[in-house]
């Protein structure tokens, strides 16, 4: 009966009913407390022959502790050689300023290096491992500074265990990256540096001072450090800090657009480099991001990367992402909108104030391209005072313009979470490919098929009745109805 009470224990121990850990002890220590008057109670009692009863019960007990501890030891000590799984890489990073960029940089890296890169977007079961993950079972740690990553306790203590253990880090200093003064790196002020949680890194065995001098390491003492090259634009100034992380170190690299084509008409990675005739395109895939923002490109990253291959069975023409063109490229691009074969807009934080994602709304809209909406965390749905403040920025064209941002925002939008798993990102991305039209008023080729010329041509000079070849009842015997393009393709799809 005390074993099984025991056993049970054990089962209750490991399964923490209680939220809080005095709790799990309290109820833990009252069972064997119990079972410890169980036993007491069962010695006092008077057995007759009972020796060798109570030496065989305690050979197998004996035996049954020296082989479950040395079981017990072996796996830890196997374990601790071969930890599984093994990540060749970790990357620290502030999700409130560089989710969709953190991301965006574990597909590159595992793109170009074909090794497993560890983000905690994809292992939210258990916090508390992260720790465990740094110091035994990952290669290296990469940490993308951004304003607040250094004030993360998490981050922090990240940090210090690499530190620590291997000091294998790779420093990536985004241009958001503010060096903290000399006077918040010392031991009297880390604690008021780094902001407050919910739990105390001592309770991790990582002391402030320790923290104050992988901080000092990290900012002076560390070579591996890469910077975001602010002068390139779009996903390829992600694309640049890889491939420079890449090449300095032993990781196996892989040809460019295996997995990510950066490219619209899948031939290698472009952005910047894409020509005005292939900008100008018809029937293309329009992506539209706030420019100059690394948390939007990269969202449009990872987007493209789940979505890329069934993409391109769908509109063979291919897509066109804005923010990796040039300014006279991209103006060229929202300009040539109506030929689009459908929209995408991704919005970000203060997408709103952006005059080019306000110039591809309005285009869109007015041409009736049809578009997606696709809604990232950082995203608030304008009200009153936002559709004020456009009235004030655009004068003379503020009521057009708000005329059609209300009519985009009528488009129920797609939710594109950036800090989610990848199994979340993947099925939130397949709702975004599900929303693309599967035709399109034009073919491959960027015209008009056969039949749509002709049926457009027909009807542009003959009325209704003559093109049903019946009278339609009308108004104004005299009036002659002319059909739009839209509605010429609509009659040719009957028709053929």
């Amino acid at each position: 009966m005390a074993t099984l009470l025991l056993c049970f224990c054990v089962f209750q121990l490991n399964a923490k009913p209680w939220r809080s850990y005095i709790a799990n002890y309290t109820d833990a220590g009252s069972n064997i407390l119990m079972i410890l008057l169980l036993i007491c109670v069962g010695m006092s009692t008077d057995f007759t022959d009972s020796d060798y009863l109570l030496g065989t019960m305690a050979a197998v007990i004996f035996v049954l502790v020296f082989v479950g501890t040395m079981v017990l030891l072996s796996h830890t000590v196997y374990k601790h050689i071969v930890p599984a799984p093994y990540f060749a890489r970790f990357i620290c990073h502030h999700k409130a300023d560089a989710a969709a960029q953190a991301r965006y940089l574990q597909l590159l890296f595992v793109q170009r290096t074909r090794q497993t890169c560890f983000i905690d977007s994809d292992h939210l079961t258990n916090l508390e491992e992260l720790f465990d993950v740094v110091r035994c079972r990952c290669g290296e740690l990469c940490v993308y500074l951004t304003a607040d990553t250094l004030r993360r306790p998490w981050c922090a203590g990240e940090i210090t265990i690499a530190w620590q253990v291997h000091g294998k880090v790779t420093s990536i200093f985004h241009p958001s990256f503010t060096q903290p003064e000399d006077d918040s790196l010392e031991v009297r002020s880390i604690h008021n540096y780094i902001a407050s949680a919910d739990f105390k890194l001592v309770e991790y065995g990582i002391t402030d001072e320790a923290v104050v001098n992988a901080y000092r390491w990290l900012l002076n003492g560390n070579k591996a450090n890469y910077y975001v090259d602010h002068d390139i634009i779009g996903r390829k100034r992600l694309e640049d800090v890889v491939d420079k992380v890449t090449s300095s170190g032993n990781s196996r690299r892989t040809r460019f657009g295996s997995l990510l084509n950066a490219t619209p008409y899948n031939a290698g990675f472009k952005s910047s480099t894409s020509s005005n005739a292939d900008v100008c395109r018809q029937g293309t895939v329009v992506f539209s991001s706030r420019r100059n923002d690394d948390e939007a490109s990269a969202t449009v990253g990872i987007l493209l990367g789940q979505i890329q291959a069934s993409l391109l069975e769908v509109v063979p023409a291919g897509y066109t992402v804005l923010s990796d063109l040039g300014n006279e490229a991209a103006d060229e691009a929202v300009a040539m909108l109506a030929s689009a074969h459908v929209v995408v807009v991704v919005l970000t934080n203060d997408s709103l104030k952006t005059t080019q994602q306000l110039q591809v709304i309005c285009n869109a809209m007015s041409e009736e391209v049809p578009c997606i909406p696709v809604s990232t965390p950082s995203f608030r749905f304008p009200n009153s005072q936002s559709f004020q403040d456009l009235k004030i920025r655009y004068k003379g064209e503020a009521s057009e313009l708000e005329a059609r941002v209300q009519l985009f925002f009528k488009i129920i939008s797609v939710p594109f979470t950036t800090y989610a798993s990848q199994q979340v990102l993947s099925v939130q991305a397949t709702s975004v490919l599900a929303r693309i039209p599967k035709t399109s008023k034009y073919n491959s080729a960027g015209r008009h098929t056969a039949s749509q010329e002709k049926a457009i041509a027909l009807v542009k000079v003959q009325t209704i009745d003559e093109f049903f070849h019946e009278p339609v009842p009308r108004p104004d015997p005299n009036q002659i109805y002319k059909f739009t393009e839209m509605q010429a393709l609509a009659c040719a799809e009957i028709v053929c």
